[in-house]
């Protein structure tokens, strides 16, 4: 005899609709009132607006607001993303902090008529927070301060954040906490003095953070030994357009080449940190340590690719390498560089790509 869906127990109807998709989860609180029971219960809805899209707008109004939090489905919301319209008081910042949300989208608003305590304490119980530009630098110590005390904060996604303001240690001990750190284009969000301490204490770290984006940030004053040993505690980084001066690269591949890293995944691509300046031992040694690496126009010398390539067997942990565009060739002047350059990949790349590719994927 078949079994009619409705008939399913509770557990088995939950199973089925958390492989839904928001619309369809909506359109099954119309299908009749035992579907709407099951699919208005509020551990489906609550990662509903982690990653706001077109079908899932940014809360616009302290109405809204109110409205979204009293629906049963939203009970147990745990992430929200704010409008830019939207205008912060005492009472829609107190509804927030009633919700225990886990992440907050701030990137589009304007903070500067927020209650700062209100405002910070709400932030200070976060796990993930987005932001985007500044905020005044009592409100920013204030924040930080309580940041520390709670300990909560994954992940920050700060764009443009001015952090000049705060003691160096103050900053460290907050970032240096992270799971995940995005600060890509902030070459003048942060001191010298500050960049120190940062990486001093993400190298201290007893457990690797998993990934950060540097993506054009100019990394430049930091010591080459501070930097090497806080870059090797990170899992996945993005160093590109970070401006490393010779010293600072060579550094930081000689610590991944002596097995002094936690680096899985490295994104190196484009010129301008002086790649193509390290020992071609030395870089070989080290980018066969990894396991994602990208060297995408990042001006290698080919001697260095051919290091590399060379280095690639069975007691690699590499699996993915991206040399596209990847190396710059000098002609000895006896022949014209296109064809001397012609002649180095069929003659010498070729059969290397060949072996390396038994043991990973190369791009090239």
């Amino acid at each position: 005899m078949p079994i009619k869906l409705g008939h399913l127990p509770s557990e088995l109807k939950q199973a089925i609709l958390r492989h839904l998709n928001w619309e369809d989860l909506s359109t099954m609180c119309l299908v009749s009132r035992c579907w709407r029971k099951e699919a208005e219960d509020p551990k489906l809805w609550e990662d509903f607006g982690k990653l706001f899209n077109w079908s899932v707008e940014p809360i616009s109004s302290h109405k809204e607001l109110k409205t979204v939090l009293k629906m049963k489905r939203f009970q147990a919301l745990k992430h929200i993303a704010i409008h830019e319209k939207f205008s912060f008081s005492e009472s829609s910042l107190q509804l927030l902090l009633d919700q225990n949300l886990v992440s907050l989208d701030l990137r589009y608003c304007n903070l500067d008529s927020a209650p700062s305590d209100l405002l910070t304490t709400l932030l200070a119980g976060l796990e993930i927070i987005k932001l985007r530009g500044s905020i005044k630098n009592s409100c920013m110590v204030e924040l930080f301060t309580k940041l520390k005390a709670s300990n909560k904060l994954k992940n920050l996604n700060w764009l443009s954040g001015d952090y000049t303001c705060l003691d160096p240690s103050l900053l460290a001990s907050v970032l240096s906490r992270l799971d995940c750190g995005n600060w890509d284009y902030s070459t003048r969000c942060f001191t010298p003095t500050q960049w120190e301490h940062l990486f001093s204490a993400i190298a201290a770290r007893d457990k690797p953070i998993k990934w950060i984006n540097f993506d054009s940030t100019r990394l430049t004053y930091v010591s080459p030994g501070v930097l090497a040993r806080g870059l090797g505690n990170v899992e996945t980084l993005n160093l590109q357009y970070t401006y490393l001066t010779k010293e600072q690269v060579t550094e930081f591949f000689t610590l991944i080449s002596m097995s002094g890293s936690r680096i899985k995944k490295l994104d190196f691509s484009w010129e301008g940190s002086n790649q193509g300046k390290v020992d071609p031992t030395v870089l070989a040694s080290a980018v066969n340590k990894l396991e994602d690496v990208c060297f995408g126009y990042s001006r290698l010398q080919p001697s260095q690719i051919e290091a590399i390539l060379l280095g690639v067997n069975a007691n690699s942990t590499l699996k993915s390498l991206d040399l596209r565009s990847g190396w710059t060739f000098v002609c000895d002047g006896n022949q014209a560089a296109g064809e001397e350059e012609k002649n180095w990949k069929t003659t010498t790349l070729a059969p290397l790509l060949v072996k390396a590719r038994k043991h990973c994927e190369v791009l090239i």
